[in-house]
């Protein structure tokens, strides 16, 4: 959730209950746990009264930037200990084939549908 304020920018829970594929009760609660954490901020939403806008605040910046700092350094170790060089070369050049591939997607409109149900996320 922290990564869809972060990339996506300021949303409501009920956005991020639909981006997420949950109900909007399961995401008030894990709102109400970051926020309480001190990673989110809620504001009054500027055309409805009744809902808050949520904002990353700096705690909730700092975690998601050490999450993902974190999860590259353990992805870097593992391709380094498990792939040769000739492997890692070659994992590098798929990479790039992929991010062409979900570009084409992107810049396409073709996602999934929000009413899938909950599955594991946009892709």
């Amino acid at each position: 959730m922290l990564d869809l304020l972060d990339q996506h920018g300021a949303m409501t829970t009920a956005e991020l209950a639909v981006s997420r594929g949950v109900r909007h009760q399961t995401m008030a609660a894990t709102v109400k746990e970051l926020t309480e954490a001190g990673f989110l901020a809620a504001r009054a939403h500027p055309s409805d009264a009744r809902k808050k806008v949520l904002t990353l605040t700096p705690d909730g910046k700092n975690a998601i930037d050490q999450d993902r700092r974190y999860r590259d350094g353990v992805l870097a170790h593992a391709v380094a200990d498990t792939l040769d060089d000739g492997e890692q070369l070659l994992l590098a050049r798929a990479l790039l084939l992929i991010n062409r591939i979900t570009g084409t997607i992107a810049d396409s409109g073709l996602s999934p549908s929000p009413d899938r149900g909950p599955v594991t996320g946009a892709w």
